[in-house]
């Protein structure tokens, strides 16, 4: 389904039990949640990735967030894993922009 008043489409279930909630053209966004049990003790988890481009050359900002809703006592750990996580696929989106293969690490000023 599209909408023509914000390029939003809605997509379905994907891998690993993760759905496709939304995409935006327009925000250039994705929002997905679980589809079925969470693979962590979460309830209504929710992440959106959004890509921003960035006018002074051929780059990008992206950012990447999540909220759920879990025991007081498990937040700070699994902020923690889902920041590791992200981090981890960020890089690997980088390394495939960069045309690095999946693994390879990124050198820094030629080093």
């Amino acid at each position: 389904m599209r909408s023509a008043r914000s390029g939003t489409r809605s997509i379905g279930a994907g891998p690993s039990g993760s759905g496709c909630w939304g995409l935006s053209d327009v925000e250039r966004t994705q929002t997905y949640g679980f589809c079925g049990p969470a693979s962590l003790p979460v309830e209504g988890f929710e992440a959106t990735l959004r890509v921003t481009p960035i006018v002074d050359g051929d780059r990008s900002f992206v950012e990447w967030w999540a909220s759920f809703d879990c025991e007081p006592g498990q937040r700070d750990e699994l902020t923690g894993t889902l920041r590791g996580w992200f981090a981890q696929w960020l890089e690997s989106l980088r390394g495939v922009m960069d045309g690095r293969v999946p693994g390879e690490t990124a050198t820094v000023n030629g080093s």
